[in-house]
């Protein structure tokens, strides 16, 4: 059983998550470096798309995808980390640059033919919106954010679970705590 289905099943019958529930996989395969905060992989969070077909849960949210994206690209220029944007897979590439283009001028957008375990390779910060592929990343030995900034704050329930606290995931839901966060990484890190 794959670790989504796993949190799947613990949603549904409100369970404690556990450990030995979940897939252990291979860390060797993967080329973190602790010692450099250079590059940071976000995880598109695909609010459009869900407003636009009526998903319960973003009907009424206020935040826009682009305002995520707006974020997580200032605090990326100002601390000079590379940004590569991995789109939600109701999401294509073309979607992207077609309604963000001009924002992602030094953004590296994954064609999405490779498998999310390739795009994570390498990476030394992965943030998204309380996305499962944050649950990968922590298994991996990534530091992993969710950004629920305002009415995203808790959006899938993960509090009532324990997702966030299990897993090791950060869960930001401001800018400047991002920022904060992030900045602090790459002090801390880059020595």
């Amino acid at each position: 059983m794959s670790i989504a289905e796993n949190l799947n099943l613990h949603r549904k019958c409100n369970l404690k998550l556990t450990k030995n529930y979940f897939v252990d996989y291979n860390k060797k395969n993967f080329e973190y470096k602790k010692n450099n905060l250079r590059n940071l992989l976000f995880l598109s969070p695909p609010i459009t798309r869900a407003k636009l077909n009526g998903h319960k849960g973003f009907l009424n949210t206020e935040v826009t995808q682009k305002e995520i994206l707006l974020d997580i690209i200032s605090i990326c220029k100002k601390l000079e980390i590379k940004l590569f944007l991995r789109p939600h897979p109701s999401e294509n590439r073309s979607n992207i640059l077609d309604e963000y283009g001009q924002l992602l001028s030094n953004t590296v957008i994954s064609n999405c033919e490779k498998t999310i375990f390739e795009d994570m390779k390498t990476k030394s910060l992965v943030i998204g919106i309380a996305s499962s592929v944050l649950v990968y990343a922590s298994l991996l030995g990534l530091m992993s954010i969710s950004y629920e900034k305002k009415d995203l704050n808790n959006i899938f329930g993960w509090d009532e679970f324990g997702v966030y606290k299990y897993f090791g995931i950060k869960k930001i839901d401001s800018y400047n705590a991002l920022f904060r966060k992030i900045n602090n990484l790459v002090k801390n890190i880059n020595v």
